[in-house]
């Protein structure tokens, strides 16, 4: 019934972009793991949603993150906080679980459990809203969070860029699955196969350019519009892969593959900074 963590595309299957300098993963690390994976699964079906059994596992998870807090900021230092790829304890905690929690929350299957688990964590992420407690240069804190936001399979061009590290932290959790229309999640569901299932991803749609993918977009929609003959001279990619279905979904797939091309032209015109 549940899905393994490790099957499933765009999900960390190991600590090595959240670790700390260390080659050993800190105690919380481990915690943060456990709990995106606990959270993924939890997400994959909706037996799992209304299962106590998995909410008596998160109440536990949850509770011991919150209760490494306290521990975890006493041991860090201020030199230790604002050193090159240092995070704060906190806002590695408050940014990698919040951001699963936003994962859970995008699920059409359980909006409702996601909301609970943010509110489970509340304790935990309460560090977030003292900047004194998370010192964390503003550079250092952006890389962070683009690996988060890449961590749980968004696409770094998409990642919001205002407010500062803790603003952005809240605009990733802000979103809710309740206020996502039928419509929004079918093209964010149609964009993720395009991804896992046809293999467009960024590294394929950077061999094309952003007036190939705005076509392919405008071939859909003409397909929605009744005017299929007209369109085959302007498709960008081989012929046999030219398939319409009924109206709805060619318009689903039109408005994912303008997406694409969206995050092609931020790619494109708005790099992300360097890591290294």
């Amino acid at each position: 019934m549940y899905q393994a963590l490790a099957s499933r595309p765009g999900v960390p299957t190991s600590t090595a972009s959240l670790s700390t300098p260390s080659e050993v993963p800190q105690p919380e690390v481990v915690l943060l793991h456990q709990a995106i994976q606990l959270l993924w699964e939890v997400a994959q079906c909706k037996e799992n949603a209304v299962d106590p059994r998995w909410h008596a596992k998160l109440d536990e998870l949850m509770g011991r993150i919150g209760d490494s807090l306290p521990d975890l900021l006493a041991q860090q230092s201020e030199a230790e906080n604002v050193q090159k790829g240092g995070w704060t304890a906190n806002l590695t905690l408050a940014g990698v679980v919040k951001a699963a929690a936003w994962m859970l929350r995008t699920q059409d299957e359980s909006p409702g459990l996601g909301m609970r688990c943010a509110e489970m964590l509340s304790a935990a992420l309460q560090a977030d809203t003292d900047e004194e407690r998370a010192p964390l240069v503003e550079d250092e804190g952006v890389v962070t969070l683009a690996e988060i936001w890449a961590a749980i399979g968004r696409q770094p061009s998409m990642m919001p860029r205002k407010s500062g590290v803790l603003g952005m932290l809240r605009i990733i959790a802000g979103t809710s699955g309740q206020e996502m229309t039928a419509a929004l999640l079918d093209v964010i569901r149609e964009r993720r196969r395009q991804q896992d299932e046809e293999g467009f991803t960024s590294a394929h749609d950077d061999r094309l350019s952003v007036a190939e993918l705005a076509r392919a977009a405008g071939c859909y929609a003409m397909g929605a519009a009744d005017l299929i003959r007209t369109i085959r001279p302007f498709w960008p990619r081989d012929q046999a892969s030219l398939k319409f279905k009924h109206q709805r979904q060619n318009l689903v797939m039109a408005a994912a593959t303008s997406l694409a091309a969206l995050e092609r032209f931020d790619r494109l015109h708005n790099p992300l900074p360097a890591t290294d």
